[in-house]
């Protein structure tokens, strides 16, 4: 197997993260302040329940129906600590806006799950590697633009302890036909096509060896289809030197592999591509 097939095994959902201890060590102070704020509020809105209460037996005790000021006042302030409570939403976001780089500020980058465990492990993933998550969001766009119904389509994230994967081989079946039978009727095909199934054995080998992609159903096989592809086009490629036209019959005029590989570079995989969006995976911090 060569270097860069070797490389990218390697590189396979592990991103390089260089600002994950300063985003673990502030989320995990962002989620100590709000369960020190909520156990003030907890606190808060008992001593004010036992106060109303209190309030309440003078108001039975006098026997009189006279609702003093201060029993209102005590009713006002459960109410405002009642609404105190932030959303699940919100305190996302806040932690979001608190480790993510500026620019980045305001939005999601993923659809929130509504737990906020799960989302500080999202906020925490993405944050700490943010020149990697705009490289990845940029080769998306590219592969989008490429992918049938899926022009002008979005970038969100999955983030997971599995993420899921979009399959290669249901991208590109047609391109992996092409390159085939333009090789096929050529002198040597056969043992071309066989040194391509050798490459494709290789990496899914070397691929399944490792435990975090053996983890993500589908992907070494994604991983090898895509170095069989790589190899069937830079073979074609090498023949047009010779006079075979590169985008006769189908076969692709750039290296359909290279966008794969770029994206696979930076540790990340494709989720779902839609016409709406294309969604990017990730393993949890």
């Amino acid at each position: 197997m060569n270097a860069l097939w070797t490389e990218l095994v390697g590189a396979m959902l592990r991103p390089a993260r260089p600002r994950l201890s300063v985003c673990r060590r502030r989320a995990d102070a962002h989620v100590l302040d709000e369960r020190r704020a909520d156990d003030r509020r907890t606190q808060a809105l008992a001593e004010c329940r036992a106060k109303i209460e209190d309030a309440r037996a003078s108001v039975f005790a006098a026997g009189d129906g006279v609702v003093r000021a201060d029993m209102t006042a005590l009713e006002r302030e459960w109410r405002t600590l009642a609404r105190a409570e932030r959303s699940c939403a919100e305190r996302t976001l806040s932690l979001w806006n608190e480790i993510a780089p500026r620019h980045w500020a305001g939005r999601l980058r993923w659809t929130s799950s509504g737990d906020l465990a799960t989302d500080t492990e999202a906020a925490v993933a993405l944050a700490s590697d943010p020149s990697g998550v705009e490289h990845a969001e940029g080769v998306a766009l590219r592969l989008a633009a490429g992918a049938s119904g899926a022009s002008g389509a979005g970038v969100t994230w999955h983030v997971a302890a599995a993420p899921t994967v979009a399959r290669v081989s249901e991208l590109l079946g047609g391109v992996v036909s092409a390159l085939t039978d333009a090789i096929t009727p050529r002198y040597g095909g056969e043992a071309l096509l066989a040194r391509a199934d050798e490459r494709e054995r290789e990496v899914f080998a070397a691929a399944s060896q490792s435990a975090v992609i053996a983890g993500i159903e589908g992907l070494a096989a994604d991983m090898a289809l895509v170095a069989r592809i790589d190899f069937l086009w830079r073979t074609r490629a090498v023949e047009a030197g010779a006079g075979a036209e590169i985008g006769a019959g189908g076969v692709p005029v750039e290296n359909p592999a290279s966008v794969w590989i770029d994206l696979w570079r930076t540790g990340y995989v494709v989720s779902a591509i839609d016409a709406g969006a294309i969604t990017l995976g990730a393993l949890t911090a």
